[in-house]
């Protein structure tokens, strides 16, 4: 039987936390749920955001490269300070709030160019210092080939298709990434 190649695609941020009280959370009233553009788009369903491709089939019309199996999405969870265990960000939304040990967290999307740039954006409700540990992972499937090939790439994770004809990068940028990793989808809740 072969055996599936699934990525578990996780980006954690691993922050010390240290902000002075009323600094740097926003509520997020009017948070746009999808958006796209030509190239590539992003919305979201029950598990978490989807973040997928587009191309233009022979016959003109616009079709979407899922990059999660099934489009699945990509799920988010969080972790705060050493003990304890991670809160899944259920019942997903960009914007909504998500709150463990005095952190609020939420995650937003925006179509930038060929890309989706995902922001996360953490809050300390505290005065004391706290690290937390943000990740999101996925079943991941570039188009219809669940067992495209990953590698690491200088700068994030990239993932291309067998025939060469499509590839999908995972970049981190603007926040203080530890870790990115990519394996059997099954342990990816243990590497956030």
């Amino acid at each position: 039987m072969k055996m599936k190649r699934l990525l578990g695609v996780l980006l954690t941020i691993v922050l010390m936390l240290g902000l002075l009280p009323g600094m740097g959370f926003t509520a997020y009233a009017d948070v746009p749920q999808e958006g796209s553009n030509r190239y590539v788009g992003y919305r979201r369903n029950n598990a978490g955001f989807l973040v997928y491709g587009k191309r233009e089939k022979d016959d003109g019309t616009i079709e979407e490269i899922q990059t999660t199996w099934n489009n699945s999405g990509y799920k988010t969870v969080m972790k705060v300070g050493e003990s304890g265990g991670s809160i899944p960000f259920s019942d997903f939304a960009y914007g909504k709030e998500y709150k463990s040990n005095d952190v609020k967290a939420s995650v937003t999307a925006r179509v930038r160019g060929k890309g989706v740039l995902v922001t996360y954006t953490l809050f300390n409700d505290s005065d004391e210092l706290k690290k937390v540990q943000i990740g999101s992972y996925c079943d991941a499937q570039i188009g219809d080939d669940d067992d495209a090939p990953c590698s690491f790439t200088e700068n994030g994770i990239k993932m291309t298709s067998k025939d060469g004809t499509t590839e999908f990068q995972l970049i981190p940028g603007g926040g203080n990434f530890t870790t990115r990793w990519y394996g059997i989808y099954s342990k990816a809740y243990d590497n956030v």
